[in-house]
Order: structure tokens, then sequence, then C-alpha cells
């Protein structure tokens, strides 16, 4: 299956094509088996492409945007890291790197069009208007678009499209992204507490025994930090139960019925 994930991206300097910039083999699937007595649930198109995530060798540390050790590589918390770089500013933070994912997959299986993300002004930034060189020009609450720079289409300019993203999204335009998800949980879904600050989580993965289900559940956090995966009580992955999701680094449990999904 890694196979299939690697095929997307056309391995190059990093500065000339997209995340990830190298090949590997100790992708989540890979590494980190389901719940004894459980079976991983067959996912396909970004769904699938969340368990091919690449990870950072185990006992990586999580790292904050200026390189500071936020949870050591022995946290208990932590069940791994994803191999995901973080930018040089504190942007990337939980909501953008669900962001930041969404978006690099459709990156990767070429549906560009498809990258459109809302401030939380509401205004709408796509990523095709910011290739032709539209840029937006925010004073207070008020946002306008204009065609001020040279049309760029390169993974660089895309990686300035994700930044000026994170700059002016966050919990709350991400609660409001997507559909309210229906039916089991899948990979994919993320649930939202919409503040300032909120939190927000994604599940990457899911394992189930009958009607039961497990997930792994990713998050980035505040500072801008690497995106890692947190270690639930059942062999590092959380039953999904009617109590909701908690997790130890928030102190309030997210509601699996208000989880949501992006389309397609």
């Amino acid at each position: 299956m890694l196979a299939a994930f690697l095929a997307t991206v056309a391995w190059a300097a990093p500065a000339a094509v997209s995340w990830p910039t190298r090949p590997g083999d100790d992708s989540i699937v890979d590494r980190i088996a389901p719940p004894p007595g459980t079976a991983r649930v067959a996912a396909e198109g970004y769904s699938a492409w969340l368990g091919m995530l690449p990870l950072l060798p185990a006992g990586s540390p999580v790292l904050a945007w200026d390189g500071s050790v936020v949870r050591p590589g022995d946290s208990a918390d932590i069940l791994a890291v994803v191999d995901l770089d973080v930018g040089t500013r504190d942007l990337q933070q939980c909501a953008d790197s669900i962001l930041r994912l969404r978006a690099e997959h459709l990156w990767s299986v070429g549906e560009k069009a498809a990258i459109a993300f809302h401030f939380t002004s509401g205004d709408l930034l796509r990523y095709t208007d910011w290739a032709s060189g539209v840029r937006d020009r925010v004073s207070g609450s008020s946002v306008q678009f204009a065609r001020t720079a040279a049309p760029d289409a390169s993974y660089a300019n895309f990686r300035r499209y994700e930044d000026e993203l994170f700059m002016y999204a966050g919990t709350r335009s991400l609660a409001r992204e997507g559909v309210v998800a229906t039916g089991p949980v899948e990979a994919g879904d993320f649930v939202v507490q919409a503040g300032s600050p909120g939190h927000a989580l994604l599940v990457l993965d899911v394992a189930a025994a009958g009607d039961r289900r497990w997930v792994l559940i990713g998050e980035g956090y505040m500072p801008a930090q690497s995106f890692h995966i947190l270690r639930g009580p059942d062999d590092g992955w959380y039953p999904v139960t009617a109590d909701g999701l908690t997790v130890p680094t928030w102190p309030d449990a997210f509601d699996w019925s208000a989880r949501r999904r992006f389309p397609g």
C-alpha cells in the first residue's frame, strides 16, 4: 500500500516537489498494529492516504516550529510522530495541521481545484486563485482579494498558500468546513471544539471488532509543533464510545456526534 502512496509523488529535490520529499517504508499501517482481536477497517482515497503517512523513527520528540522540544521522545502520551514539516513560523497548529493534511492529499492526487478553505472571517481562499497571482489583504475583519503576484504553480508557492491559510484559519473556521459525518467513524473524520483557544483532533486510522470501533488520533497543538499520534488506552488506540473522546492534552471530552468530514 505504501508503494501506491509513494507513486503519487515525484521524488526530487525538496524545493521542487510535494511533501513527503523522500521515500520511506515506516508508515502508520506499517508500524502500528490494530488492538488484539480487531482488524483494520479497509479504507480508500483520503482515508487510506492517512494510513500511509510516514513516521519519524520511534522515540522521536515532538518539536516546536523553532526546533525546541515540546514533548520528549519517551513521553507516555505520544505513540508516534508523523514525518511532516511544521514550517518556520508559529502557524501550523491544531486545526491548521488538519487543513494541511487535507490540502496535501488533494495536491498529491492532482485535485488542485478542490483546495479551498475558509478564513475565520468566512472568506474563501482558493489555491487556484493563489497560484494565478491573487493575494488577500486583511484589514481588521475585512478581506479583499486582488491579483498582485505573478502566476506560480510550484509546490513552494503552494506551501506559501498553506501558511497564509494557517494565519487566518483556526478551530472556528475548521468547525464549519466539510459536512457533519454520519454512520460509523472513518479515517479522515475530525472533531473540533471551536474557541480561542480551541482544539481539533483527526482520526487517522480505524480498527473494528463486530460493531465496536477503535481509532488512532492525531493532533497538532500550540505552539506550532510536530503532528503526532496520541497514545490511546487500548494498545495505543482509543475506543469509540458514547462517552465521547477524552485525550490527555485537552480538558474536555469531544462529542463523536459532532464530528465532521471533508467531502469526497
